[in-house]
């Protein structure tokens, strides 16, 4: 009984890295990386998107900045929260069913990896 005890106090601390590498990250490490604009009718923001595999994402923008935030894959739907300077910001995209575009739906602008 001691030894059992003894492994499960040994391996226990490992027990959420191995509940937050799996499933969910899996899932979605198509995601993971840089995306930029490579079709924006409206022709303004020409920002990249980097996503991580930590469920983080920067943005950065043209003119030099980053801005942090967290996303969120909720089926079709990628969607971002993002921490400006004075508010949160949500962002929506739709995701294309072969993963190859995030579309940003109010434009019909969308990202393609790098």
């Amino acid at each position: 009984m001691r030894r059992i005890l003894a492994v499960c106090l040994l391996f226990a601390p490992l027990l959420p890295l191995a509940a937050c590498s799996g499933g969910a990250d899996e899932e979605n490490a198509w995601l993971v990386g840089g995306w930029e604009v490579a079709y924006n009718p409206a022709q303004d923001d020409e920002d990249v998107l980097l996503f991580r595999e930590d469920g983080s994402v920067v943005v950065q923008t043209v003119d030099g900045r980053e801005v942090r935030g967290r996303y969120h894959v909720r089926g079709e739907r990628l969607d971002l929260e993002l921490a400006l300077a004075t508010r949160m910001l949500e962002v929506s995209f739709t995701i294309s069913p072969d993963h190859s575009r995030l579309i940003f739906p109010k434009t019909g602008a969308y990202y393609q990896h790098r």
